[in-house]
């Protein structure tokens, strides 16, 4: 556990901590059974933010996973139009049925590696204008029980290798944010800024989050999060000062570990236990040594896990499975914490 830190206080701590008190090394979680690993989803092409968010609020409830692409470039009668997916693993049945032969089968394609020679400035409104009016378009207005792969689904841009080289050299930026259910006009009002300033970004994702955890620097709100990406364009700065102002406002916040530019003050505002985890972290060593890779007992003792790492003071948790009858409405459960003088035997066993 962390120096004369009760070794929960410090895991959770650690959490969502970006690495700032220790590093997690071995960890034990919960998993949702699944049959295949095909999923089945249903798609809508909606015309405006208000026709998403109506989507969202009143089925999102029915899908596992739920997440909208949106054109922040669409201004006025069309602003915020998107496309909906949302989805489940499918049963055994329905990935057999769909010609599926191996129920487990993950096999990803990449086209090849993007060059390191393209220059600043490709991302740009123009560019982004034609993608997101072309990705809007191939949508189908509405189709059900499609049939997807994980990568389809989860991961489509992983398509591409090094899609990040698209932005040259200046790079890009990642903004999100989070603000709760009744805060949610600030998605509108943040697009109303985007669209206006007409930022360049092709990939801009809505969704709707459910409570957070237990840890200070927890991100997840029970509401909205809205999160892209943009090339880095001089004059962005004082716009995202702007949004990000809006967002602490509204009882929202910033997502710390994408972010590189908000400012200090702000933090303790968005992250009101900012203190707790502070308390902590001024207990955690802050240079390497040979105990920094060690898991630390309640009584003192040791057990060599690898070699040292900075500040790794090593945090086992386990969380018990997930059985099937609990799936619907379940929450993440307070995990069960295994100090360093319980055998990995024993933890596994808890599963």
């Amino acid at each position: 556990m962390c120096p004369a830190t009760p070794i929960r206080t410090c895991s959770t701590r650690t959490v969502g901590g970006m690495g700032l008190t220790g590093l997690v090394v071995d960890a034990t979680i919960r998993m949702l059974p699944i049959e295949s690993a095909r999923l089945v989803v249903d798609t809508d092409r909606t015309g405006d933010l208000d026709e998403v968010m109506s989507l969202m609020i009143d089925g999102d409830d029915q899908y596992d996973y739920s997440v909208a692409w949106i054109d922040i470039l669409a201004s006025g009668p069309r602003m915020g139009r998107s496309i909906l997916d949302r989805g489940r693993f499918a049963t055994g049945d329905e990935a057999l049925a769909s010609g599926v032969a191996d129920l487990y089968g993950y096999h990803p394609h990449q086209l090849p590696s993007m060059p390191d020679l393209v220059p600043s400035g490709l991302i740009n409104k123009l560019f982004c204008r034609a993608f997101n009016e072309a990705w809007y378009r191939k949508a189908p207005a509405r189709r059900r029980d499609s049939v997807m792969t994980i990568e389809q689904f989860f991961h489509p841009l992983d398509l591409a290798s090094d899609w990040n080289r698209a932005y040259g050299r200046r790079g890009f930026l990642q903004w999100q944010f989070a603000v709760p259910d009744e805060a949610g006009e600030v998605v509108r009002r943040s697009l109303e800024r985007l669209s206006g300033a007409g930022v360049p970004s092709f990939l801009a994702v809505l969704k709707r989050f459910g409570p957070g955890n237990e840890s200070p620097l927890s991100f997840p709100t029970k509401g909205w999060t809205l999160a892209f990406d943009t090339a880095v364009e001089p004059g962005l700065e004082r716009l995202f000062d702007e949004l990000d102002q809006m967002v602490v406002d509204a009882g929202g916040r910033i997502y710390l570990a994408k972010d590189s530019r908000v400012r200090p003050e702000l933090v303790p505002v968005m992250y009101p236990r900012l203190g707790e985890w502070l308390e902590v972290r001024e207990r955690v060593p802050t240079r390497t040594t040979d105990s920094a890779a060690t898991c630390h007992a309640g009584s003192g003792s040791t057990e060599r896990t690898q070699p040292p790492i900075s500040s790794a003071y090593c945090v086992r948790a386990s969380w018990k499975p997930l059985s099937t009858d609990s799936m619907v409405g379940a929450t993440s459960a307070p995990p069960r914490v295994i100090s360093s003088n319980e055998s990995r035997t024993e933890a596994r066993n808890l599963l």
